[in-house]
C-alpha cells in the first residue's frame, strides 16, 4: 500500500478549495470543465442529463415528498452535524456527538 505524499495531499486540498470555496466534498467535475459542489445539485444534474434508471419517482406528489425529505436533511439536520460546526460547538468529542444526535433525532 502506498502512502500519499503530503505534497500530493496539499495539491488536492488546494484544488478542492479552488472548486469549492468551503473546501467541502463532493465536487462533480463535468466534462467541459464546469463543476458542481452540492449533492442536491449533482443529483438533479444526473437525473436531468442521464437516461435511467430514474433517481426520482415519476408521480409529482412522490417527487415532492422525496424533495421534502432531502430538504429536511439538507437544511435542517446536515449543517448541524457537520464536523466543522460540531467543533465550533465544543472541543469535546462526546459533547459534539450528543449535540449532533439531538438535532438528528429532532429532525427525523
Amino acid at each position: 500500500m502506498r502512502r500519499k505524499s503530503s505534497t500530493r495531499i496539499l495539491r488536492r486540498a488546494v484544488r478542492r478549495l479552488s472548486l469549492s470555496p468551503l473546501g467541502q466534498v463532493p465536487v462533480l467535475v463535468l466534462g467541459d470543465g464546469q463543476y458542481l459542489t452540492q449533492s442536491v445539485a449533482m443529483l438533479e444534474y444526473v437525473e436531468e442529463t442521464f437516461p435511467g434508471p430514474a433517481l426520482l419517482p415519476k408521480d409529482p406528489v412522490k417527487r415532492a415528498q422525496v424533495r421534502e425529505i432531502v430538504e429536511l436533511i439538507n437544511s435542517g439536520i446536515q449543517p448541524l452535524t457537520n464536523l466543522m460546526v460540531a467543533r465550533r460547538h465544543s472541543s469535546e468529542p462526546q459533547l459534539q456527538k450528543d449535540w449532533q444526535m439531538y438535532w438528528v433525532e429532532k429532525g427525523l
